[in-house]
């Protein structure tokens, strides 16, 4: 059976959102999107695939970290990456402690 995954769409009017105004429409959203440069893009659903691997993934980086002052997190971790405005949810990100 195929599986049918949407593209990640601009999910706003075509217009330049601040990060201040981003942030606060994502407090009120239902749904995950992604901030870049101004730009507001709604994010797509993963398929079966997808998310076998992100679970064989994530099972064996959990494992590697054991005892270390990392700890993994799933997408529902928002990332913000300065140097270029990006707000994302990446499958996978590693945060470790000072």
């Amino acid at each position: 059976m195929d599986e049918i995954v949407n593209e990640p769409a601009v999910a706003y009017q075509k217009r330049r959102y601040t990060v201040e105004e981003y942030l606060e429409m994502e407090k009120a959203s239902t749904v995950k999107h992604e901030y870049f440069q101004g730009e507001v893009f709604a994010m797509s659903g993963a398929g079966d695939n997808h998310n076998e691997i992100f679970s064989n993934v994530f099972g064996e980086i959990v494992q590697k970290l054991k005892g270390k002052p990392c700890r993994p997190y799933g997408s529902d971790k928002r990332m913000n990456i300065p140097e270029n405005t990006l707000f994302t949810y990446p499958d996978i990100s590693i945060y470790c402690k000072d």
